[in-house]
């Protein structure tokens, strides 16, 4: 897998990955398909952008497993997200 996101990096307008998480793609957030993605996104330093769609957990759950990769983690609350964005709290 390494390699295949290595020969990525050469294409020009490649610019990041993308993972499904949802319940219908029935995969764990540890399944080692998952770990060996992240951890050759950091290496080639690619965003990886998840979406986990009716499936909160499992995506969270990937997200604390790699937190060097995936360093934007959602809201669990999209109401509080949305009052922190009106108050300034968020970037």
């Amino acid at each position: 897998m390494a390699d295949v996101i290595a020969d990525w990096k050469k294409i020009p307008g490649t610019v990041g990955i993308r993972i499904i998480l949802t319940k219908e793609v029935n995969r764990a957030p540890d399944d080692p398909g998952l770990d060996r993605i992240c951890r050759a996104a950091v290496r080639h330093d690619f965003p990886v952008n998840v979406l986990f769609w009716g499936n909160l957990d499992a995506g969270t759950t990937l997200i604390d497993r790699h937190p060097d990769t995936l360093c934007q983690r959602p809201s669990r609350h999209p109401a509080a997200e949305r009052a922190a964005c009106a108050a300034g709290a968020l970037g």
